[in-house]
């Protein structure tokens, strides 16, 4: 059973697109981790994923309802921050959603009150996508991670912890192949210097001829062809090094 989806999202800030998002999908008892560095579009999301901000483009369908719990709070000269946010979450669960969208609850929350967060969310019945930095909060809350990077999101199984070690993995095998393709290419671009070379010697006047080649007869002809066959071999190094693509250096 879904409680949300979204389609063909896409959201800019100024020339920047933020979010570029193909399709999410959010399920009844769903317990999502949305992490990503900051200015992302976390905030955002959530925002869109609660109509709250409509996007440039793309469609969002609840079937059914939803909150949100904003990172910034109504300050109050009586209450802490931290009070002033449990309140919220009280009210937002007491509200009873489908599906709580919130955006770093833990904020101004000592441990004794992150503990509270935590607990009422691991015994709580509706889905979640929780945007956090407190690491072992979303290890201890989470299943599934959702990254934002690059206007994009990726989805990993799992916890936290999980998320980390498959990306370590993830990172690993892209810079095997980053490397694989660089090898490749400074061979192919190497060999077709080699190539070019050897066809513009092949247009000079011929110097130290062997016995067989001065027997040719008309011997321009022959280094002619000779280099018009070295062309043809670069160029054919040039087509495979253009099939090879463009791989990009991992980013750390």
């Amino acid at each position: 059973m879904f409680l949300l989806e979204a389609n063909n999202i896409k959201h800019y800030v100024k020339d920047r697109l933020l979010l570029n998002i193909n399709q999410l999908k959010i399920s009844h008892n769903d317990r999502i981790g949305l992490v990503g560095i900051n200015g992302s579009g976390k905030t955002t999301l959530l925002n869109i994923l609660a109509e709250k901000i409509i996007p440039d483009e793309g469609i969002i369908t609840q079937y059914a309802q939803s909150e949100i719990l904003p990172q910034f709070k109504k300050t109050d000269t009586i209450k802490s921050g931290g009070e002033i946010t449990q309140e919220y979450i009280q009210q937002t669960l007491n509200n009873a959603p489908a599906l709580l969208l919130a955006d770093e609850p833990t904020t101004n929350l000592d441990t004794k009150h992150i503990e509270w967060v935590e607990k009422k969310l691991k015994h709580w019945q509706g889905a979640f996508v929780l945007v956090s930095h407190d690491r072992i909060f979303l290890d201890t809350l989470c299943s599934v991670i959702w990254e934002l990077e690059d206007s994009k999101i990726t989805k990993y199984k799992g916890n936290y912890s999980d998320y980390l070690n498959l990306k370590k993995v993830e990172k690993k095998q892209e810079q095997s192949t980053y490397e694989k393709y660089e090898k490749e290419r400074k061979q192919l671009e190497k060999a077709i210097q080699l190539k070019d070379e050897k066809a513009q010697r092949a247009t000079k006047k011929p110097k130290n001829l062997s016995p067989s080649e001065r027997r040719i007869a008309g011997s321009k002809p022959y280094f002619a062809k000779k280099e018009k066959k070295l062309h043809k071999s670069a160029c054919a190094l040039e087509t495979r090094l253009e099939k090879l693509g463009n791989i990009e250096k991992i980013k750390d």
